[in-house]
């Protein structure tokens, strides 16, 4: 991560390829379970993301634990490949389905959509957001300006979407 050394404590950095992202999103799921925040997290297909991991998926356990009432929304193109890819997290989620909504955007609506790409939002705290998804280049901001435009963008792409009906591994 790249960040600002004119600041004791950085507002923003830059993400410098798909490791560096992966090693974000691990420290950004603690922090939501160490906060208790909820949690938005967009992707085409969650591909490169390690939130199949066990140590990814015990962060979601302490967060969903967390004492607050915390949410998560996970928005996709595209669900065929994460049921193979994050076998440990969709059976995590089963327990926990009322806590984490796994939405669809609408085939027939992705030309109309702007500004899809990897995000990843905690709740007042973080926003991450690849600029470049084909090598993983993104940026990662603490500004509550840009926090509150992506909690709209985020908000507007949600409400356009369908559930998924992605709830266990074998999709039953």
């Amino acid at each position: 991560m790249t960040t600002d050394s004119s600041e004791t404590l950085p507002e923003r950095g830059r993400i410098e390829g798909w490791p560096e992202w992966a090693e974000l999103v691990r420290a950004a799921v603690a922090e939501a379970a160490a906060t208790s925040s909820s949690l938005w997290l967009q992707d085409d297909d969650f591909s490169h993301w390690p939130i199949g991991e066990r140590a990814c998926v015990e962060s979601f356990d302490q967060w969903v634990l967390s004492g607050r009432q915390v949410h998560a929304t996970l928005v996709a193109l595209r669900w065929d490949g994460f049921v193979k890819l994050h076998p440990r997290w969709l059976r995590w989620r089963t327990t926990w389905v009322h806590k984490v909504d796994c939405l669809v955007f609408p085939e027939d609506q992705i030309s109309s959509l702007e500004g899809f790409r990897p995000t990843l939002v905690v709740e007042d705290r973080l926003l991450m957001q690849l600029l470049d998804a084909e090598r993983g280049v993104g940026v990662w901001t603490r500004n509550p300006a840009s926090l509150q435009a992506a909690r709209h963008q985020c908000d507007a792409i949600s409400q356009r979407s369908l559930d998924s009906g992605v709830s266990t591994t074998l999709g039953l």
